[in-house]
């Protein structure tokens, strides 16, 4: 991870937006299977900078933690280092903010991020 960003956050997310995010392999949930809802909480971002290769676009992400929870039951999931790579049909100009919250998830495919690996979702900005 690099230092913190300085892009400004984005203000609210409409309700409706596509949102596809990556998170480290085996943080997240197998969603097929249940109901699970994204939340960003806000915390500082640090930024990556995208290579072009595997599953960033050459610019720069921001790193956010995100908690998964279950719509159902179960604890909440809180993992650190999610990348959003699409806000609707573009990459995002900054951190996603506090609060922002995704559902109808579907998980995709795994992708590279450097020599790392990480699972990748869509969902529906709610």
């Amino acid at each position: 991870m690099g230092p913190e960003l300085v892009t400004p956050q984005l203000s609210r997310v409409a309700e409706g937006t596509g949102i596809i995010f990556v998170v480290p392999a085996g943080t997240g949930p197998v969603v097929w299977d249940r109901e699970f809802v994204l939340t960003y909480t806000g915390e500082p971002a640090e930024s990556i900078q995208g290579d072009g290769r595997g599953c960033l676009q050459a610019q720069l992400y921001a790193a956010q933690t995100v908690v998964f929870a279950d719509a159902g039951s179960g604890p909440p999931t809180r993992v650190a280092g999610a990348l959003t790579l699409l806000l609707g049909t573009a990459a995002p100009s900054g951190p996603i903010p506090a609060g922002t919250r995704a559902g109808s998830l579907s998980h995709g495919f795994q992708c590279m991020i450097g020599s790392d690996f990480y699972d990748w979702y869509r969902g529906t900005v709610q």
